[in-house]
């Protein structure tokens, strides 16, 4: 970033020592102290009247009678050290002697570490907002109840017992067809009406995903109803 030219400056080698030694100005005056570097032009320090130190450089790109700009390395402590900004402001001062802004530099990185963020926010977000057991309360509320409304309570209990427990969290367009499959075998356990039950949910659950954009697909899509197991034979003891 930018920052006002101070008020007081002065040379010499900037080491620890030179930082922490630069005399603050008063308090509430709202001036700046300045070290700037005598074996690395370009290279300073800035002393708020606050008393914050940090380091920076200043450059001109284009030559004399071009914009003298200063851009902020970080302030002094860990992990800017003396020896790693003056590291940092050599990589920058090299990047003004080839011509390169390194305030645009800076401003395009500062920039696209927001948009990574704001991605890396919404997918978390929509995570939240797809997880399976999340979604299914949505579904029973805004489809179910409305859609179904002499049997939308059977199907809050199949939701409730046998769909949240088996997918927890995970979200939405990540559950693939073989994950179905495996909840479906593993309620037909308790019988064909089970198994049938758990799959007619599912597939209103998911065609509902599909409604509200949430998913491109049904993993349901080329599951066919559960096969009767048929009736188990029994030997009289």
């Amino acid at each position: 970033m930018l920052i006002q030219r101070g008020s007081r400056v002065t040379t010499g080698k900037i080491t620890k020592r030179s930082v922490e030694a630069i005399e603050a100005p008063i308090k509430g005056s709202q001036k700046r102290a300045h070290l700037w570097d005598t074996t690395l032009k370009g290279f300073g320090v800035m002393v708020t009247d606050g008393g914050v130190r940090s380091y920076l450089i200043q450059y001109r790109i284009g030559g004399r009678g071009s914009q003298t700009r200063r851009v902020t390395i970080g302030k002094h402590g860990s992990p800017w050290t003396a020896d790693r900004a003056r590291d940092r402001a050599a990589e920058l001062l090299e990047q003004v002697r080839r011509n390169i802004d390194p305030f645009d530099a800076e401003r395009a990185r500062i920039a696209a570490d927001q948009d990574r963020k704001r991605e890396e926010e919404e997918k978390r977000n929509a995570a939240t907002r797809l997880a399976f057991s999340k979604f299914a309360d949505t579904f029973v509320d805004r489809y179910a109840k409305i859609q179904q409304p002499k049997t939308w309570r059977d199907t809050e209990s199949v939701v409730r017992r046998d769909l949240k427990p088996f997918f927890k969290d995970k979200p939405l367009p990540a559950i693939k067809p073989a994950d179905v499959i495996e909840l479906i075998d593993t309620v037909h356990e308790r019988g064909d009406g089970a198994a049938l039950k758990a799959y007619k949910a599912m597939r209103s659950l998911f065609g509902f995903a599909i409604d509200k954009h949430h998913i491109a697909s049904s993993p349901m899509a080329n599951i066919k109803p559960p096969a009767k197991m048929g009736v188990r034979d029994r030997t009289l003891a």
